[in-house]
């Protein structure tokens, strides 16, 4: 009889955690719910993105301040792609393939924006 009565108390508490999970996730922001896409994935992009602005700006304004920040971001980008490099065969090519781009973003944003503070006559 007790058994009974703790499965159904514990049943109930379930269904309760359930509907509050179901009711927070209608509470959601219709742009961040999961999708083909994804939220992180395009937060990711975003966040490449800001970081090549930044650095060419650095380096058109502190040529020579802008080579640690440069070498900073192709750390973080560079462990991104020596784990997706580890997958087996070509998997581990195509894996590492978005990582390789920002790399190569953070670094002609680097070059430009020196290369622009060159041409500059001042």
């Amino acid at each position: 009889m007790v058994n009974s009565v703790q499965d159904a108390r514990g049943a109930a508490a379930r269904a309760r955690a359930a509907a509050q999970d179901a009711g927070r996730a209608s509470m959601v922001h219709p742009r961040m719910r999961r999708r083909g896409g994804g939220y992180v994935e395009k937060m990711l992009i975003a966040g490449v993105i800001v970081f090549c602005v930044l650095l060419l700006i650095l380096a058109f304004l502190a040529p020579r301040l802008s080579h640690g920040p440069q070498r900073g971001g192709h750390k973080v980008v560079g462990v991104g792609q020596r784990g997706a490099g580890k997958a087996p065969g070509k998997l581990g090519h195509w894996l590492s393939k978005p990582f390789h781009s920002a790399q190569k973003a953070i670094g002609k944003s680097g070059s430009a924006g020196r290369k622009g503070r060159r041409k500059m006559p001042l």
